[in-house]
C-alpha cells in the first residue's frame, strides 16, 4: 500500500507539475497549496496538468519587499499566512508530511507531527547565500524545525550545506529534489534545431546569440548584465546578439540599451509560456543567468538539457551542481563586470558547440520527474523507518 503523503507548498508552478504527477504514481500524494498563484506570476496552468489530488488553503497573503543592500537590490516577495493547515492535515491523516521551507506552514506541519507522531520531512531550497541576512530569531526557529524533522529534501549541494549548518545530519538529507519535465525540453529543442536558421532569421539575430529567460527584475542581475554588454559592445561591436525572454519592471532599461546600440541585435520577446521556450533554446548559443540570488534556477536546467552551454552566476544555487557534471559552462560573479564581459567575449571570439549528448542525457535522467520521485519514495520510506534502522543510509544513495 502506498504511503499517504501530504505535501505543503506555496503555489502550483508549471515546472513542478510533472514532478507532482510522478510523485503521485509512487505515493498516495495530496498537495496542499497556499494559493493558486501570486500577482507577479504570468503563467497559465491547464486544467489537465493538475491531475493529482490537491487542496488550496484559506488565509492571508502579505506583500513585502526583501532588501539586500549588500547586493544593492530589492525583491518583491509574498508571505502566505494560512489558517486551516492543521485542519486539512487532520482530514487527510497522512503517514508522512513534506513541508516546503521554514515558515508558518512548516511550523504548523511540525506541530501536527508532534501531536500525532507523524514524521515531517522539510523540503528546503534556500542556501547560505540566500540566508545571509536572516535574523537571529529566524535562525533559531529554523534550527528548531530541523531538530524536529525526520528527514530533509534539498535541491543539491548548496542547500544541503545550509541544512547541515542548521543541524541536519548529512545522512538524513536527500539531495537532488528538484527538476523539470526534462524530456520535454530536450525533445522539443531537438525538434526545433533543424529549423534553427529560419528561427534566427525571423528574429533578426546572428553570430553568438546569448539568451536570458526570466523576470526582468533587479534580483536577476540584469543591470550588471547590461553593464557587461556595454563593455562587450565597446570591445566587440559585431558578431553577437542577445535575446531576452520575459517581462518585468526593468524592461524599459533593456529597451533603452537597445536604442543606444542599434548595431547590436537585442530582442525582447515579452513573456512566453514554458512550452514555447524550446524554440529559443534551439536558436541560441549560450544561456546567461546573471542572478544575484537564486535558490536553484530551474530555467538553467531547462537550458542544460536543451544543450546550451551557460554563463552561470556564483550566486545561483544550481551552479555547483550543474557544473559538477562536466563542461556545462563557466561560473562568473556578475558584480565583477569586467570579468563578466571577458567571459562573454570569449564566447563571441570562439563560438561554443552545443553540450555533448551524453551530458544532456545525464541531466535529463537525474533531474527527470521519475528519478526525483524515486528519491522521494525512498526518503518517505526512510522517514517511516525507526531511527535505529536508518543508521548508515547514505544521502543521495539513488544518485
Amino acid at each position: 500500500m502506498k504511503p499517504r503523503v501530504a505535501l505543503l507548498t506555496n503555489i502550483p508552478t508549471p515546472y513542478r507539475l510533472a514532478l507532482y504527477r510522478a510523485l503521485n504514481r509512487q505515493l498516495d500524494l495530496h498537495v496542499i497549496f497556499d494559493d493558486l498563484s501570486e500577482p507577479n506570476r504570468l503563467w497559465q496552468l491547464k486544467a489537465d496538468e493538475m491531475d493529482f489530488p490537491y487542496q488550496v488553503s484559506r488565509g492571508m497573503r502579505l506583500h513585502h519587499v526583501r532588501k539586500r543592500p549588500d547586493l544593492a537590490m530589492n525583491d518583491d516577495r509574498y508571505v502566505h499566512l494560512k489558517l486551516d493547515v492543521l485542519s486539512k492535515l487532520a482530514g487527510l491523516r497522512p503517514d508522512v508530511i513534506v513541508s516546503g521551507e521554514f515558515g508558518a506552514r512548516s511550523t504548523q506541519a511540525m506541530l501536527y507531527g508532534k501531536l500525532t507522531r507523524t514524521p515531517v520531512i522539510l523540503w528546503s531550497e534556500v542556501t547560505r547565500h540566500t540566508e545571509t541576512r536572516t535574523s537571529p530569531i529566524k535562525t533559531q526557529l529554523r534550527k528548531a524545525l530541523v531538530r524536529g524533522a525526520s528527514g530533509f529534501w534539498s535541491n543539491g549541494h548548496e542547500s544541503s550545506l545550509l541544512l547541515e549548518d542548521y543541524g541536519a545530519a548529512p545522512e538524513r538529507i536527500q539531495p537532488g529534489m528538484t527538476g523539470v519535465d526534462t524530456r520535454f525540453f530536450a525533445q522539443e529543442t531537438r525538434r526545433w534545431l533543424p529549423m534553427r536558421d529560419r528561427l534566427r532569421s525571423e528574429l533578426g539575430v546572428h553570430g553568438t546569440t546569448f539568451l536570458f529567460v526570466g523576470q526582468f527584475i533587479e534580483r536577476k542581475g540584469l543591470k550588471h548584465y547590461l553593464d557587461a554588454l556595454d563593455q562587450l559592445a565597446a570591445e566587440q561591436p559585431r558578431g553577437w546578439s542577445a535575446v531576452f525572454v520575459g517581462s518585468g519592471p526593468l524592461e524599459a532599461q533593456l529597451s533603452a540599451w537597445r536604442d543606444r546600440h542599434p548595431e547590436i541585435p537585442l530582442v525582447l520577446t515579452g513573456f512566453v509560456q514554458s512550452d514555447v521556450l524550446p524554440r529559443y533554446y534551439a536558436l541560441s548559443d549560450v544561456f546567461v543567468m546573471p542572478t544575484l540570488e537564486d535558490n536553484w534556477s530551474l530555467v538553467a536546467l531547462e537550458a542544460a538539457v536543451a544543450g546550451l552551454p551557460q554563463v552561470f552566476s556564483r550566486y545561483n544555487g544550481c551552479s555547483a551542481d550543474l557544473c559538477a557534471y562536466g563542461s556545462a559552462g563557466l561560473v562568473v560573479d556578475p558584480l565583477r563586470v569586467q570579468a563578466f564581459a571577458d567571459t562573454l567575449r570569449a564566447y563571441v571570439e570562439t563560438p561554443p558547440p552545443r553540450l555533448p549528448d551524453a551530458l544532456c542525457e545525464r541531466f535529463l535522467d537525474y533531474y527527470g520527474p521519475d528519478r526525483v520521485a524515486e528519491r522521494a519514495h525512498a526518503s518517505v520510506l526512510a522517514a517511516l523507518t525507526p531511527p535505529a534502522r536508518r543508521l548508515g543510509m547514505p544521502a543521495g544513495a539513488l544518485r
